[in-house]
């Protein structure tokens, strides 16, 4: 088992897999299965990772390994689950790293035909069931969005709106709090800045502008 704990500020994009497609590898008798999901926790990954060995409860080795974004670090984990040390879920995650994969647990599943692969064998067969897990899944960028609320008289409504509506921004809500307008809008993390500058100089800083919520899609 290897567990690697590595800083990082997530930022404002990153790639994770798009999907989950099981596929299949034979080498020499044996039989993997492939399979790759995403995951916004250890806590997802390391389930998904119980309902594969669960699928295959009958299998010699459930190898997995995870990269998960946790409180500004990227923990990186890999299980051989039986097979020599470093033989198999290093291999793994090697293959969601070197594509700076977050978010993202693979599982292969092998079945044993009687052959023994060695050392180099289990390498490239665990690699290369990961590898064809991956691009199974495909690969995708998320993008960081901020939910923000805009606070004011009635009076400047339309001046916010405007801006809302120049900046593309996706209009979640409207309503009424303490006899001034409430808007909540959603909008890429790169025009938030941009957006709140120019609500505060077109109104004389009469809005009243929180962020209360951050999140990728």
């Amino acid at each position: 088992m290897i567990m690697v704990v590595i800083y990082l500020d997530k930022g404002e994009e990153y790639k994770t897999v798009s999907s989950s497609e099981e596929v299949f590898n034979k080498i020499k008798d044996s039989k993997f299965y492939g399979v790759a999901k995403t995951c916004s926790s250890i806590g997802l990954a390391e389930e998904f990772i119980d309902n594969i060995r669960e699928k295959h409860s009958d299998a010699n080795h459930n190898v997995n390994a995870y990269r998960v974004y946790n409180n500004n670090n990227i923990i990186e984990y890999a299980d051989d689950d039986g097979e020599p040390a470093g033989s198999s879920g290093k291999p793994i995650l090697q293959q969601i790293s070197t594509r700076d994969l977050i978010n993202t647990v693979v599982v292969v599943t092998r079945y044993f035909g009687g052959t023994k692969l060695g050392i180099g064998g289990l390498i490239r067969a665990y690699g290369e069931t990961a590898k064809l897990a991956i691009e199974a899944a495909g690969i995708k960028n998320l993008i960081l969005y901020k939910k923000l609320k805009f606070k004011g008289p009635y009076d400047y409504i339309g001046n916010v709106l405007g801006q809302l509506e120049k900046f593309k921004a996706d209009i979640k809500e409207q309503g009424y709090e303490e006899g001034q307008f409430v808007i909540l809008a959603v909008l890429k993390y790169n025009i938030v800045n941009n957006l709140i500058k120019e609500i505060r100089e077109i109104t004389s800083d009469k809005i009243e502008i929180n962020i209360t919520d951050s999140f990728y899609l």
